[in-house]
């Protein structure tokens, strides 16, 4: 599989031919979409939190494959490439800490560490992949990780595991974008969402058996339907985005996640956000944003 791993900035994708046009919106439309539908799918993994986090990833894992299936036998089945196996398992990982931490966190604060995986992404390729960043861009990063902390402070007293599970799981989310727009970027989002599903299988298999599983009682069965359709549109969607050429419009996108989860958490489960996870969401934002066009200026069109 051809690897951009070299490829420098501006330099089209391998198998993309030119870049798209300075005015595509394609990928913040397609971003704007993922976060919506992202945030439907956490408000109903939050009511079914009374599940064990195991049943709960087996259930929308499978509901998943079973979509997915007939799309993939169409397109033609075949062994993933090592790194399309890699991003799985990251995925899972991440997948699970997710999940977990949005049975024992409030919505928005779950979405305000999610917020900083763009971020974390591009710290990342500054740090490791040795991309260059501007002093006023590092500043806004230090400023950006600062907002984590000030809202994780509260979480923390509230729910040590749920404010780690949720931090972890962006870590885990940050290392997969980092191999889908360098190392993925030829494969087909949706050989990713379906690799992706069945390492999350396989894991939430390999948990189940430390778990106590219970019946669906009614209604649950059209929330976990609706947890499967809006994670499967997330999930292609974002891969999507963040692989395109001019995949940084995509991390603006993510910063309107904390206002839906914070009306859900209002109307669904009768809890107003924290005001400092609030101020630390602002300040992730600002400074992501911020940080979007500093680097688009500095490296031109």
């Amino acid at each position: 599989m051809p690897s951009d791993a070299g490829r420098l900035p501006g330099q089209p994708l391998p198998d993309q031919g030119q870049p798209p046009p300075p005015g595509d919106r394609r990928p913040l439309i397609e971003g704007l979409l993922a976060t919506g539908a992202g945030n439907i799918n956490n408000a109903c993994v939050k009511l079914l939190a009374v599940m064990p986090t195991s049943q709960l990833i087996l259930l929308r894992a499978v509901g998943t494959i079973f979509i997915l299936l007939p799309l993939m036998i169409r397109r033609g089945l075949r062994w993933p490439p090592r790194v399309v196996l890699a991003r799985a398992a990251l995925e899972a990982i991440a997948t699970a800490g997710l999940m977990h931490a949005l049975t024992l966190a409030p919505l928005s604060f779950v979405a305000t560490v999610m917020m900083t995986i763009p971020i974390g992404v591009m710290a990342m390729n500054w740090l490791l992949a040795g991309e260059p960043l501007s002093p006023r861009g590092r500043i806004l990063l230090l400023l950006a990780f600062s907002g984590a902390l000030i809202a994780t402070g509260p979480a923390l007293a509230g729910s040590m595991e749920g404010a780690l599970s949720a931090v972890g799981s962006a870590a885990f989310y940050v290392a997969r974008d980092m191999l889908t727009s360098r190392r993925a970027s030829s494969v087909p989002s949706l050989e990713l969402s379906f690799t992706a599903s069945v390492a999350t299988l396989i894991l939430a298999l390999a948990m189940g058996v430390l778990s106590d599983w219970r019946p669906l009682v009614a209604g649950e069965t059209g929330i976990i339907a609706a947890m499967i359709v809006f994670y499967i549109l997330s999930n292609l969607l974002i891969a999507s985005a963040t692989r395109a050429r001019h995949s940084t419009m995509v991390a603006a996108t993510r910063y309107s996640a904390v206002i839906w989860a914070a009306l859900f958490d209002f109307l669904l489960f009768d809890l107003p956000p924290r005001p400092l996870t609030l101020v630390g969401a602002a300040l992730i934002a600002a400074c992501g944003i911020g940080l979007v066009f500093t680097e688009r200026k500095r490296r031109g069109p």
